[in-house]
């Protein structure tokens, strides 16, 4: 399971994408708390650390993950105009397991 949420985190922020969505709140319950090892899985780890400071009651208002931009789009582009979650995550990562 962890082997499939650091392929899909690899690419976007959210395993929907660019935002968060149910997909990430059913993915984060079935952990059940339990951190991914960011040794071997640094992108899973610092997106469970983010999914951390989400209350259950948000996280349970995510809804279906949206389309992404069409191909060759950047992610400079696919950002533009939406909120900043994508940055957080990457902050995160630096902060917490590139040091």
């Amino acid at each position: 399971m962890v082997d499939a949420i650091e392929t899909k985190l690899a690419t976007a922020s959210f395993l929907g994408g660019m935002n968060p969505s149910n997909e990430d709140n059913a993915e984060f319950v079935k952990l059940a708390g339990v951190a991914p090892n960011v040794a071997t899985h640094p992108n899973a780890g610092a997106w469970f650390n983010l999914m951390c400071y989400f209350t259950e009651a948000v996280r349970s208002s995510w809804g279906e993950a949206v389309a992404e931009a069409p191909a060759g789009v950047s992610k400079k582009e696919k950002m533009a105009g939406k909120d900043n979650y994508s940055s957080l995550l990457q902050r995160l990562k630096k902060i917490h397991f590139l040091t």
